[in-house]
């Protein structure tokens, strides 16, 4: 370990030893307990990630055992970012308040960081410990989504309500969230004090506040950790040697993509990009006209996948919704004028049309011009039909006199 700090300029690397081995005090010698570390890269790449943390474990499976703690973040491209490691003697309150107590002093400082975990015990007493440094609102704890369900699905051996139960959690939108938890209630009342015996903050992606970043599960450090898989067996100093290659191998090739994109005219990366091209796509459907800056008067209009322009007489209307966040925004600063409300479409039979002042005079022009010509025109044709007819009956009776 003091090789690897020294070519590497920056590692944090610490030890923590204890003095009783299995009951039996060592007076002269110091017995190894749990050892942390984290390379140069990772701790100044991390300031330039999403501010999240995504922690977990894995057990090691060697002469000596252990456990493995990994915490990983998220890249601007959405991918796994390896940040720090640690091997304890077992997952506990002691040891999750350690490695997070390292992350706190040694790789990081950034105030409001989401960490997600699991629901362990022990990660949910250090993460409320003021000594450990993750306290709100220096950070913020939130659940993996995903173990959520699974352990749904154990509890109420029902898979219908584990995949109800993840879809509400994505939810961005407050009516949808409450379908989902109608649907779940009536389906089985079960899941549902399950689900509502946990905060909705710490699952649900719409009471989330976008901490999350849209991160619901902890798939990141789990994935690393499958890349460590066979790792398990190693001895800890050639599992730490592994970790470095392996970071140092994912270093590389983010690097080698980065460059290259960089080189073909691309700002940003393929995530990135992809989701700026979905938004754009979205946008073309989506108008907003702008009455005053200053006081933040404006109109929103969703003219929906045909494009369609909705004219002054379009029988969709722009109203301030019960259930749309502009009533909440509304009801904030008190003036529906400031709203950026939207059109949607009501039911005639409930309202009361009011017709714009832009078609009045083509409406006027109809009335007193069009209407009365047309009366005419009808009246023409019904008198020449009575005539024709009169004149073909009359042409059939000289037709049989002279016939006779």
């Amino acid at each position: 370990m003091q090789a690897l700090q020294e070519s590497n300029p920056g590692t944090v690397v610490l030890w923590k030893y204890k003095a009783i081995a299995e009951g039996v005090y060592y007076s002269n010698m110091e017995v190894f307990e749990r050892v942390f570390w984290a390379f140069k890269p990772s701790i100044d790449g991390f300031k330039h990630c999403m501010p999240l943390l995504s922690i977990d474990e894995t057990h090691l499976y060697g002469k000596y055992k252990g456990t493995l703690l990994v915490a990983t973040s998220v890249d601007a491209n959405f991918q796994v970012f390896p940040l720090a490691f640690a091997i304890v003697e077992g997952e506990n309150t002691s040891s999750w308040s350690w490695f997070l107590s390292c992350i706190r002093v040694h790789v990081t400082d950034r105030e409001g960081l989401c960490v997600i975990s699991d629901r362990h015990a022990g990660i949910i007493a250090a993460m409320t410990n003021p000594d450990v440094g993750f306290h709100e609102p220096r950070a913020f704890h939130r659940f993996c989504v995903r173990q959520m369900a699974s352990n749904l699905r154990t509890h109420v051996k029902n898979n219908d309500m584990r995949d109800r139960f993840k879809a509400a959690a994505y939810q961005r939108q407050e009516k949808k969230l409450v379908e989902d938890m109608h649907y779940i209630g009536e389906a089985c009342v079960k899941s549902l004090e399950y689900i509502t015996d946990v905060p909705f903050h710490r699952w649900s992606l719409f009471h989330d506040a976008g901490r999350r970043h849209g991160i619901c599960t902890t798939n990141f450090s789990e994935t690393f950790n499958n890349v460590l898989k066979g790792a398990r067996f190693l001895p800890i100093m050639s599992l730490v040697e592994l970790t470095f290659h392996r970071v140092n191998k994912y270093f590389n090739r983010s690097r080698d993509s980065s460059l290259a994109r960089r080189a073909h005219g691309y700002a940003y990366s393929p995530k990135v990009t992809a989701i700026l091209e979905k938004n754009n796509r979205k946008a073309k459907y989506h108008t907003v006209d702008v009455y005053s800056r200053q006081l933040e008067i404006m109109e929103g209009q969703d003219q929906g996948q045909t494009g369609h322009d909705p004219g002054p007489a379009d029988p969709s209307v722009l109203t301030l919704q019960d259930t749309h966040r502009s009533r909440d925004i509304w009801e904030q600063i008190g003036d529906p004028a400031r709203c950026l409300v939207c059109r949607h479409h009501v039911a005639t039979t409930v309202v009361d049309w009011v017709v714009d002042p832009r078609v009045l005079q083509y409406i006027d022009f109809v009335v007193i011009v069009v209407v009365p010509v047309v009366k005419v025109v009808v009246v023409v044709v019904i008198v020449v039909d009575a005539l024709v007819g009169v004149v073909a009956v009359a042409l059939v009776g000289v037709v049989a006199v002279v016939v006779r």
